[in-house]
C-alpha cells in the first residue's frame, strides 16, 4: 500500500473584503494602459488581469503601492472602506489621510505592540506627552521621531510626511499583524483602564541616571536580583510580561536611587504586579 503523499501547504493569503477584484479593476482604470497599473503595483500585466478576475490574491503590499499611484485608498481596495478615493491622489497610501500623531499610534500599537507606558519609557517621555502627540496636541520633535523610526524600521519620510511606503522592505504579513493589532487595540481601549503599576510609573519622577547617562550597576543588579528572587518564588502565583517586569525596575531603580538599597522596601512595588 502507497503511503500518502504529505500536501503542500500554500502561503497564507490576506483576507480581504469581497470584490476585491472590481476594486483593482477601479485603481487600474486610473492609469492609461494595464501594463502602467502593473507597474505601479510591481507585478506583471497578467498578474494584474488575474487579480482583476479574482484568479490570484493581490498582496497587501502590492496594494499599497497600487493605492498611492492611483488615488484609490489603500483601505478601500482592502476593506472596501470609504471613502474610496483621498485626495490629493499622489500623497498617501496604507492607512492613509492619517496625522502625524495618527500615525504616531499607528507605529507604537500596529508596529511595535507597545502601550503609551512602554514607549514613553524607552523614548524618555512620559505616557502623557506620548498621548499628546497621538491627539495632535504635541508636536514630536525631529530628534524624538528619528528614534522611533529607527527603533520601529518605518521610513522616517513616511513618519514626518505620510509619503508611502510606511515600510521599505516589508516582511511577509507585516501588513496583516499590523492591521490585527489595530483592530485588537480599537476593542481593549473601550475596555481597558491602566494597570497600578503603569499609574505608578506615570507618577515616578525621573530618573538622573537615565537623564546623565550613568547608571549605577550595584543599584542595579540589587534590584533586579531581588526582583528574579521574587518572581522565582511566587512562580506559581504571578507572571508577568518583558514590559511590566521593565516597569517594576524602573520604578525600583528610581525609588533607590542616591540612597541605600533597602530590601524590604521592595515589598511596595511587588504588590503593583501581585
Amino acid at each position: 500500500m502507497e503511503s500518502e503523499k504529505p500536501k503542500k501547504i500554500g502561503r497564507p493569503v490576506p483576507i480581504l473584503a469581497p470584490g476585491f477584484g472590481t476594486r483593482v479593476k477601479a485603481a487600474a482604470d486610473a492609469f492609461e494602459t494595464r501594463k502602467k497599473a502593473a507597474e505601479a503595483a510591481g507585478v506583471s500585466a497578467d498578474m494584474i488581469q488575474r487579480y482583476i478576475r479574482e484568479e490570484s490574491v493581490p498582496g497587501l503590499d502590492k496594494l499599497e503601492r497600487l493605492a498611492a499611484r492611483s488615488g484609490y485608498r489603500y483601505r478601500w481596495l482592502a476593506y472596501a472602506e470609504e471613502p474610496m478615493r483621498i485626495d490629493p491622489a499622489s500623497d498617501k497610501a496604507w492607512l492613509d489621510g492619517l496625522t502625524i500623531g495618527q500615525r504616531h499610534s499607528l507605529v507604537r500599537i500596529g508596529v511595535l505592540n507597545r502601550t503609551e507606558y512602554g514607549l514613553g519609557a524607552v523614548l524618555g517621555q512620559s505616557a502623557d506627552h506620548v498621548r499628546a502627540i497621538e491627539a495632535d496636541e504635541a508636536e514630536p520633535g525631529a530628534d524624538y521621531l528619528e528614534q522611533l523610526a529607527d527603533m520601529s524600521g518605518v521610513r522616517l519620510d513616511w513618519l514626518t510626511s505620510g509619503t508611502p511606503p510606511m515600510l521599505e522592505h516589508p516582511a511577509k504579513g507585516a501588513h496583516q499583524l499590523v492591521d490585527a493589532r489595530l483592530k485588537r487595540a480599537a476593542v481593549n481601549r473601550k475596555q481597558r483602564s491602566p494597570s497600578e503599576i503603569e499609574r505608578a510609573l506615570e507618577q515616578m519622577p525621573a530618573s538622573a541616571a537615565v537623564r546623565e547617562g550613568r547608571v549605577s550597576l550595584e543599584l542595579l543588579t540589587q534590584v533586579v536580583g531581588t526582583i528574579e528572587q521574587w518572581l522565582h518564588e511566587n512562580r506559581n502565583k504571578v507572571r508577568i510580561g518583558p514590559e511590566k517586569k521593565a516597569m517594576l525596575i524602573a520604578l525600583a531603580y528610581t525609588h533607590f536611587e542616591g540612597r541605600e538599597f533597602a530590601k524590604q522596601e521592595m515589598e511596595q512595588f511587588f504588590r503593583l504586579v501581585a
